[in-house]
């Protein structure tokens, strides 16, 4: 990969490296550093990656859509490798039509599944806000004594939905880290004997 690289280019802390909807005309090879990857949902920046020196990102858009489906960020001074698009495209274009095929196929259900857990990972932030809050709801009880009998028993029922709700989401997001954990076996296995 690093002889397609044409330029490389230094930044600093905080420094967007690409930006999500933007137009794609170089993929990155992060030389040094580290860099955050991060989504919009639901109207939230969220975070949904991170990336070590020798990551190769932003070639997606160079095989499915022409735009960025995420946004990179250097986290503290990094350097990037940039591979123009017209580099990268004549790399692929030498391969056979199934192994350039197989790299389309791949990078859909990448998005797809970025997609997915990009909402899940922004819900799963939203259930951990619910549960600080909920833990604090479990001491209005005491607040309510001077309250009306039926807005106690209200306030109570919710409290303890809440709470219901919050712990079934927590098992849920358990649940989500074990697949996780059994995709990127295999993943992590594949990447070693390439």
């Amino acid at each position: 990969m690093e002889n397609l690289v044409v330029a490389v280019k230094k930044l600093k802390n905080g420094e967007t490296i690409l930006k999500e909807g933007s137009w794609a005309f170089y993929a990155y090879i992060l030389r040094s550093g580290k860099a955050k990857v991060f989504k919009q949902v639901h109207d939230k920046q969220v975070q949904v990656g991170a990336l070590k020196a020798g990551d190769i990102f932003g070639e997606m858009a160079f095989l499915g859509s022409a735009q960025r489906t995420a946004t990179v960020v250097a986290d503290g001074d990094a350097e990037v490798g940039e591979i123009p698009l017209h580099n990268f495209s004549q790399a692929v274009s030498e391969l056979p039509k199934d192994k350039q095929a197989l790299l389309e196929s791949m990078v859909s259900d990448l998005a797809c599944i970025s997609e997915a857990s990009s909402v899940l990972l922004a819900r799963m932030q939203d259930i951990q806000n619910i549960k600080t809050k909920a833990e604090q709801l479990k001491k209005i009880e005491s607040q309510l004594k001077d309250m009306p009998e039926i807005i106690r028993q209200v306030a109570t029922s919710l409290v303890q939905r809440l709470t219901a709700a919050v712990d079934a989401s927590v098992k849920m997001n358990k649940v989500l880290e074990e697949v996780v954990h059994s995709v990127d076996m295999p993943s992590a296995s594949l990447i070693k004997k390439s």
